[in-house]
């Protein structure tokens, strides 16, 4: 049975607020490392943090016959062959604000090492706001004038390299059961070349189940978040970003790598009025926040490794206070219990005459980034039972359901499931009115966006794998979260649901003699409800 499982990935942030924000007749590529055989694949678009809606007009897929030969900046692709993209089999998407779509599979044949590109083409005025800034020897693409997406060279004249990366957020592929990804969270330093780094170790050491997904954006902060002009584009704050960007197709464990943001970017408003000291947060806070993303990944049946923050010594902002902020923080991760394993960066990369600063030559030159061997040692310190998966993974399967609302992300805490694929822990509550609804289990992304609930749970179901049930309660009032039997809202119980079956609907009434008689209307999943009112859905 194959599985899809993601070989890219990118958290994304805010663009930063310039006169020329907008883009329009352009066509943008990104070259995608495949690093496993594959037998279709599909992209993920993102406008998360997009104000107004996006609409991409068309998209390819270079791929086969050959090895592309691209690098950052090289728009040289070599043999292959175009592969149209379609989203609900149409070529052009319009992706609303703060959502994503996912394209259908494009079952084209994929050999591990080859190089993949996804080209998109922006026909009318775009708003380019949902970005994120990524370097490294994978990483980059190329922008272009004109719709470019079946030319195989662009022309040097009227493209350009760049760094970053704009809406594409995912690229899974379907392939056998054994592969899986690791998914790198942070900040700038993640943003920047280790994730690479460690694909490519990954390939020379013969580590070939294992993709290396990146999930991160410069500026951001744990636990805090800019809400300026000034300083909006570094990026959201994790109670925003972590529960969305790590379920990931095919993802088994996470990389956290962040807080060295909430240490130094408080300088006091006399020093910068959108920064002020009451930003800084404690050590406990800091690990609190910390303790959340642990809490969460657990939940989504990830193991989680964590790495220490590295040298400061000469930054800007350096302070004795905040070095003891930082190495109270590395000493919490050190000593732990509650994650699978530290990967000691602080010690890999530290000078041990001047213990706080990078050896010289990990160090960038601006005493907070590491420089191109830092960030090759810092992918050398991830441990090979890491990269070598399965062995010692948890063997529990889990369930997660995110919702989307207008007020933002509802997480339902993720249910055990077992072989069998059934839901065995509880019930799983959902707005009726959500605007979209994911769900992730065992680390695949089952997507559904719609205007409503039943229709993203209706897709939901054709995707779910055979034998799986569901069970869950759809509160019909107001996006609350109810449980059976909360007597302010009239609530529909769905249970036992399979995939391409019928199931039943309990209609539960606020009165508590028409609760106990539970009137009954059978529907199917995937041939379509029809509304009787805003609240009440019947089998057509």
């Amino acid at each position: 049975m194959k599985k899809w499982t993601a070989i890219f990935g990118n958290a994304l942030s805010i663009a930063e607020n310039r006169p020329e924000r907008y883009a329009k007749d352009i066509t943008i590529r990104y070259p995608i490392r495949v690093p496993f055989d594959g037998a279709a694949l599909r992209l993920t678009f993102d406008n998360f943090c997009g104000t107004e809606p996006v609409t991409i007009n068309k998209t390819t897929l270079l791929a086969g016959r050959g090895t592309p030969s691209v690098t950052c900046g090289d728009s040289s692709l070599g043999e292959g062959a175009f592969w149209p993209v379609t989203f609900g089999g149409e070529r052009s998407v319009t992706i609303g604000a703060g959502e994503h779509v996912t394209s259908d599979p494009v079952a084209v044949g994929l050999k591990a090492g080859e190089t993949v590109q996804v080209s998109f083409y922006l026909k009318d005025f775009t708003l380019m706001r949902s970005v994120v800034f990524t370097c490294g020897k994978l990483s980059g693409g190329v922008y272009a004038n004109g719709d470019m997406t079946e030319t195989v060279d662009l022309d040097p004249e009227t493209s350009r390299a760049t760094k970053l990366n704009y809406f594409l957020s995912n690229v899974s592929v379907l392939t056998a059961p054994e592969k899986r990804c690791i998914v790198c969270y942070g900040d700038s330093i993640t943003a920047q070349d280790w994730p690479d780094d460690l694909q490519i170790r990954c390939q020379r050491e013969g580590f070939g189940n294992t993709a290396i997904v990146r999930r991160a954006a410069s500026g951001t902060r744990i636990l805090r978040e800019y809400t300026c002009l000034t300083y909006e584009s570094y990026g959201l704050k994790g109670s925003r970003r972590f529960d969305r960007e790590v379920p990931t197709d095919g993802a088994d464990a996470v990389i956290i790598q962040q807080g060295i943001n909430d240490i130094i970017h408080p300088v006091g408003t006399e020093v910068n009025i959108f920064r002020p000291m009451s930003d800084l947060p404690t050590v406990e806070e800091l690990i609190g926040g910390l303790k959340t993303y642990i809490a969460q990944a657990r939940e989504m049946g990830l193991k989680v490794y964590v790495g220490t923050l590295i040298p400061m010594g000469g930054w800007r902002t350096d302070a004795p206070f905040r070095q003891e902020m930082r190495h109270a923080y590395n000493d919490f991760i050190r000593t732990t219990d509650l994650i699978d394993g530290c990967i000691d960066f602080d010690a890999a990369l530290r000078d041990p005459a001047r213990p706080d600063w990078f050896l010289p030559e990990y160090d960038s030159g601006d005493h907070l980034h590491p420089s191109k061997k830092g960030y090759e040692r810092m992918a050398a310190e991830v441990p090979e039972e890491l990269l070598r998966g399965s062995a010692g993974m948890r063997e529990s399967r889990t369930f997660m359901l995110h919702i989307d609302t207008p007020q933002g992300r509802q997480c339902v805490p993720a249910a055990h499931v077992h072989d069998e694929w059934e839901a065995q822990q509880g019930a799983l509550l959902v707005p009726m009115m959500a605007t979209s609804v994911r769900i992730v289990l065992n680390g695949q992304v089952l997507e559904g966006c719609a205007d409503d609930t039943e229709y993203a749970l209706k897709r939901l179901a054709k995707q779910l794998p055979e034998g799986c049930t569901l069970r869950c309660c759809l509160t019909c009032r107001h996006g609350h979260f109810c449980p059976v039997g909360d007597q302010d809202n009239e609530l529909f119980c769905v249970t036992d649901f399979e995939p391409k079956q019928k199931a039943d609907l309990y209609h539960v009434t606020e009165d508590e003699q028409e609760r106990a008689s539970r009137s009954r209307t059978l529907f199917g999943i995937c041939e379509g409800w029809e509304a009787q009112s805003d609240e009440y859905y019947t089998y057509k």
